[in-house]
């Protein structure tokens, strides 16, 4: 995870060290068979180096390259800020600024209590913390902690045993109204549990397989080459529904074909003469609804019911309810 290197004042209470160049994850001989290159980076005289994987774990800190060598004969020491008393202490972080592996991350002293230097066995582990400060110095963070029980404000806290992140507050669009998604169309969640979800269109639609794609606010039957078509019949009960304009949930997403609104509002073509609340069924213009005809009514026919007036004999897009109504 790429991280946001922490401002000084931003580490107040920390004991953050200043970087090192590269990172030695793996056993070496400090003096007389240090190798030339770490990470991918060859090192030269006085660079700083992190020592986290060396078998005697007492042997881990903050190093210098004194001998840069060639191959495996060079020499590191403990640095001036890792070297006595006091200077290494529980909860030490450090970045890492270069290397093909670990450039731009931040690691912590995961030892606790009381640390000698060259005794005590020091483990450090990547802390994947980003800690975000507006100009102004602003309370605000995201802080991604190592697991175990975590105090302060922070709003969101990954805990590495768990696998789990935990928000205390609201996730809001740092985008505009209606950019971004959570998830993606190859890759989606599974189960999400909720109180409640609210959208901003209006209605339920399910993806239903149809032999001539039609426009949004058709009204469509079951039949024809696939699951669904076109309607061109008066009073049909094998009407399924209007192709939905914008839908506010949709069914089988990923399957192939176009979206039908079954339940809610949605924008539908109708002829007139209609009243507002009258129910909807097809009619002979194809895709296109009318208003119930009472003596030709039988169950299975209705589509919904209009929630506009349109006064005359003229073809228009009005809003209906449909669903079991």
């Amino acid at each position: 995870m790429a991280l946001t290197r922490p401002r000084a004042h931003q580490l107040s209470g920390v004991s953050a060290k200043s970087a090192v160049r590269v990172l030695s994850n793996s056993n070496v001989t400090l003096s007389g068979g240090t190798p030339a290159t770490v990470d991918g980076v060859s090192l030269t005289i006085d660079d700083r180096i992190l020592v986290t994987g060396q078998t005697t774990a007492s042997e881990n800190g903050l190093y210098r390259c004194t001998v840069a060598g060639s191959g495996s004969n060079g020499t590191w020491v403990r640095s001036r800020d890792g070297s006595h008393q006091g200077t290494i202490v529980a909860g030490m972080t450090c970045m890492i600024t270069e290397g093909s592996t670990y450039a731009d991350t931040l690691w912590k002293l995961t030892t606790d209590g009381a640390i000698t230097i060259g005794t005590t066995a020091l483990t450090f582990e990547q802390h994947t913390e980003v800690i975000y400060g507006p100009p102004g110095g602003s309370d605000t963070h995201v802080q991604f902690n190592d697991g175990g029980a975590y105090g302060g404000d922070a709003g969101l806290v990954y805990n590495k045993t768990t696998d789990a992140l935990t928000i205390s507050g609201d996730i809001l669009n740092g985008q505009s109204d209606g950019v971004g998604n959570i998830g993606s169309s190859s890759v989606g969640f599974n189960t999400v549990h909720a109180k409640a979800t609210s959208a901003q269109y209006a209605d339920l639609a399910e993806i239903y397989k149809i032999d001539v794609e039609c426009a949004p606010s058709t009204v469509v039957v079951f039949g024809g080459a696939e699951e669904i078509t076109q309607s061109t019949i008066s009073h049909d009960r094998k009407v399924a529904g209007v192709i939905s304009t914008q839908p506010a949930h949709l069914m089988n997403s990923t399957a192939k074909g176009q979206p039908v609104a079954l339940q809610g509002r949605v924008p539908c073509k109708v002829i007139g003469p209609i009243k507002q609340g009258e129910l909807v069924v097809t009619s002979n213009i194809p895709g296109t609804a009318q208003r119930l005809d009472d003596n030709l009514y039988m169950p299975g026919q209705v589509i919904g019911k209009a929630l506009e007036t349109i006064e005359d004999d003229s073809v228009q897009t009005i809003e209906v309810v449909v669903g079991r109504l």
